[in-house]
């Protein structure tokens, strides 16, 4: 290709500008056309029926924490459990004492639990 052929961009841009005011414009015959056959089309499809559907059930969980009274009970829970494990593991002297005194012997956690003593053991 030579120089000669070329052509610069605004030559380009005008020769384009001109391309686009000279599109021909469809004819009200193939408009009319077009619709109907865009028509029949969609009366072959079923109306849009939006789709409901029932809430999720709540699992057994959150039924149970509901019913015990939610997260405020489940904290109370929570503490009551630990202070439960707190006091029956480290037993105070007193009430070892008061234990003794009622059954006539003093039982130690190994005494309900026997294999708690290899866990307790050091070394």
């Amino acid at each position: 290709m030579t120089d000669k052929d070329r052509i610069d961009e605004g030559e380009l841009d005008r020769l384009l500008a001109g391309a686009a005011d000279n599109a021909p414009a469809p004819s009200q015959d193939l408009m009319a056309r077009i619709m109907a056959d865009a028509d029949a089309v969609a009366d072959g499809f079923a109306p849009a029926v939006p789709e409901v559907s029932s809430p999720a059930r709540p699992g057994f969980f959150a039924t149970l924490m509901k019913s015990v009274g939610g997260w405020p009970a489940m904290a109370g829970l929570a503490t009551a459990t630990v202070a439960g494990i707190w006091i029956g593991y480290g037993t105070p002297e007193a009430l070892n004492d008061l234990s003794a005194g009622y059954l006539g012997a003093s039982y130690d956690l190994g005494d309900f639990m026997p294999s708690i003593n290899l866990i307790l053991e050091e070394g």
